[in-house]
């Protein structure tokens, strides 16, 4: 009997790599709701093979908490012993991302799926950081802190955009959006020329920013975009109104920079084109004569490159190029070149952003 109660922990769920923990639909509220630790929860299924691509993001994930025993990684197979939590759970499909913590309501989890992203949100969500210092954390978050001493270098005078969050010990929100704000961050990082994220925490160093921008409470989130400036030549704020949730940010960083993203973080098929040389590139591909039209798309490519804060225009240089090959009769090597960067293209967004460009001047 008491050999059979020493077993009964281990058979409430076992140890994956002595990280993650398996539960089943039967262990499930012992484990996650039980425990009273902050829990990562991913609900998968054997045949999918996002799952399957996530499953040694998780091992690191739960290897970078491993020694903060309030922090647990747990899976459950919806294929198998899981699928009553799993139908409960999920409403999408698997991949399916949750946090729990006690019997609060779950937090979905919508953000990238490799180990700094997840790893920013459970830090949020759970306020453990990762190395027991905020610095340290901040080497893993993209998300900048700012503060009366640094809000002119780093946000007033910078070139790109800036999304800024305030928050305060005092807002019961602020921990998901923070967590959001994370996400964002992490997912737009490569396009950190064109728009940045800060949180600027109200109960720290921030009274002269409160007085300038008549901050009273939190959350709000204000955009600097380099386009606005006042007399002093500063980055003056435009308030975000919209939902304070990550699709909702998602959608206004889509619009207010060009850079067309997911709600998962990923490129769209759109991103890279300029929507303004759309028309001039159809009439180059179609005419014969490819010189004066090509001459108008370089002149446009020239104004555009000098407008300050305009949207994302980092492809410029390589709409230039191709304009060029056109013009050059280069055209027949376009096809070619376009099945390569197709072939590549899951591997590096850089060729997305290429392959996304060429696919204009084959239309």
């Amino acid at each position: 009997m008491l050999r059979a109660l020493y077993l009964i922990p281990f058979l409430l769920s076992y140890v994956l790599g002595a990280q993650v923990v398996l539960a089943n639909d039967k262990t499930f509220k012992d484990v996650v709701h039980g425990s009273n630790k902050y829990t990562f929860v991913e609900f998968y299924a054997d045949w999918c093979r996002h799952c399957g691509k996530l499953s040694p993001v998780l091992d690191t994930v739960a290897s970078m908490f491993g020694n903060e025993p309030q922090v647990q990684i747990v899976k459950v197979n919806g294929d198998k012993d899981g699928r009553k939590m799993s139908k409960k759970y999920v409403l999408q499909g698997y991949p399916t991302m949750m946090f729990f913590h006690g019997d609060n309501d779950p937090v979905e989890y919508n953000g990238g799926r490799d180990e700094i992203s997840i790893s920013n949100f459970i830090q949020q969500m759970s306020n453990i950081r990762l190395g027991g210092e905020s610095e340290q954390a901040d080497t893993i978050s993209k998300l900048k802190r700012i503060s009366d001493d640094t809000i002119e270098d780093q946000v007033l005078r910078s070139s790109s955009k800036t999304l800024v969050l305030f928050t305060s010990s005092h807002c019961k929100s602020c921990t998901r959006i923070r967590a959001d704000f994370e996400t964002l961050a992490s997912w737009y990082a490569r396009d950190k020329q064109i728009i940045q994220f800060a949180e600027i925490d109200l109960d720290k160093n921030s009274d002269k920013i409160q007085e300038q921008f008549s901050i009273t409470s939190a959350p709000v989130i204000l955009l600097f975009d380099p386009k606005n400036v006042n007399e002093e030549g500063l980055k003056a704020p435009e308030l975000y109104s919209g939902r304070f949730d990550v699709s909702a940010f998602n959608n206004y960083i889509n619009g207010v920079t060009g850079i067309p993203r997911t709600n998962e973080g990923a490129l769209t098929s759109e991103a890279g084109v300029l929507p303004e040389l759309r028309e001039k590139v159809r009439t180059l591909v179609s005419q014969n004569d490819k010189v004066a039209i090509g001459m108008s798309i370089l002149s446009d490519i020239r104004a555009m490159t000098a407008e300050l804060g305009s949207v994302d225009t980092r492809m410029l240089p390589y709409y230039q190029h191709l304009t060029i090959q056109a013009m050059n009769g280069n055209y027949d090597q376009f096809e070619a070149e376009f099945q390569r960067l197709e072939s590549n293209v899951d591997s590096n967004e850089g060729i997305q952003l290429m392959s996304n460009v060429l696919k204009e001047f084959l239309s």
